[in-house]
C-alpha cells in the first residue's frame, strides 16, 4: 500500500462501527508493514518528513470516515506510538528522534495517530492498548507502566498536537489469555507453569482486575488458541473475567491473593523458558 492514496476500504468501515460503537485497530503487523517508511519506496523519494505529513492527513481522513458512522467514534489501537516507542528506547522527541522513526518499523504510526487527534472531537478518543502489559503478573507493574507512560504522553503528544488534542489520548491495557490459561500445554507460556486450573483462573482474575485498575477505561483480551464462538474455552474463564470487571467497577478489594501462586509459578517459568 501507499499513503499516496486514500484507501478505499476505510469508507466501508461506517456500518462496521455504527453496529459496533467502538473501532479497535491492531497496528502490530504480520506481513506487509504500513508503518514502517523502509518499506515505503515514496518515503524515500520525498522524504520522510514530508511523507509523514502525507500519512498523518491520512489518519485526519480516517478519523472523518469514522465520524461519519459514529459522532462520538473511540479508536482502540492495541500498539498506540506511546507505548510501543517506549518499548523501543526510542530517543527523546527531537532530530535524533525523527532519525530513529525513519528508519523503525513503528515509524509512521506516530504520525497516523496525530492525524486521529487533530480530526478527533467531542466524545473522540484514541486509546493506547499498552500490549506490553500481556506480560504484566502484579499491581506494580500494571500502575507503574501506565503512570510513565502517561508522563510521556503529557510530553510527547502535546507537543505534536497540542494539549487540547492530547487530553483524548489514553491508555488501555491487555490480558494474552493463552500465556495465562495455556490451552496448547506450550513451555513458553506462564500458566505451563501454574499447578492447577484453578490456579490459571485465579490469576487471571488478578491480571484482569489489575489491568482495569490501572486502565483509563478499556482492557482488551485476546488469544490465539482459545475458540470462543465454538464454546472451546476452560470451563470458569469467562466467570473469572466477569467476576474481576464486576469487582473493579465496584471499587471492591480483591478477593483473593495470588502473590505467592505468581511467585513461585514465576521462578519456574524463568528457568524453563531459559532451557
Amino acid at each position: 500500500m501507499t499513503w499516496l492514496d486514500k484507501p478505499e476500504q476505510w469508507d466501508r468501515l461506517a456500518d462496521a462501527l455504527r453496529k459496533a460503537g467502538e473501532f479497535g485497530l491492531d497496528t502490530e503487523t504480520y506481513g506487509p508493514n504500513p508503518w514502517d517508511p523502509r518499506q515505503h519506496p515514496e518515503a524515500a523519494r520525498i522524504g520522510f518528513s514530508d511523507y509523514s505529513v502525507q500519512v498523518r492527513q491520512r489518519g485526519r481522513q480516517f478519523m472523518r470516515s469514522l465520524q461519519a458512522a459514529l459522532p462520538a467514534a473511540k479508536v482502540v489501537l492495541t500498539w498506540g506510538p506511546v507505548s510501543v516507542l517506549a518499548r523501543l528506547h526510542a530517543p527523546a522527541p527531537g532530530p535524533a528522534r525523527d532519525q530513529f522513526l525513519a528508519k523503525c518499523g513503528y515509524g509512521l504510526l506516530p504520525a497516523f495517530v496525530a492525524g486521529l487527534l487533530d480530526a478527533s472531537s467531542d466524545g473522540n478518543e484514541v486509546i493506547d492498548g499498552h500490549e506490553s502489559s500481556y506480560y504484566y503478573l502484579s499491581n506494580d507493574e500494571f500502575s507503574k507502566a501506565q503512570a510513565q507512560l502517561k508522563q510521556s504522553a503529557i510530553k510527547e503528544i502535546a507537543r505534536a498536537t497540542g494539549p487540547y488534542h492530547a487530553s483524548r489520548y489514553h491508555f488501555g491495557a491487555a490480558i494474552y489469555l493463552d500465556w495465562l490459561v495455556d490451552p496448547s500445554d506450550s513451555p513458553k507460556t506462564f500458566g505451563h507453569y501454574l499447578d492447577t486450573e484453578q490456579q490459571r483462573l485465579m490469576v487471571l482474575r488478578h491480571n484482569v482486575y489489575y489491568a482495569l485498575l490501572s486502565s483509563d477505561e478499556y482492557v482488551w483480551v485476546y488469544s490465539e488458541k482459545l475458540n470462543w464462538w465454538k464454546g472451546n474455552i476452560p470451563a470458569g474463564l469467562a466467570e473469572a473475567i466477569g467476576s474481576a470487571k464486576d469487582q473493579a467497577a465496584t471499587g471492591q478489594p480483591l478477593d483473593l491473593d495470588a502473590t505467592a501462586v505468581i511467585s513461585g509459578a514465576r521462578a519456574r517459568y524463568q528457568r524453563g523458558i531459559r532451557w
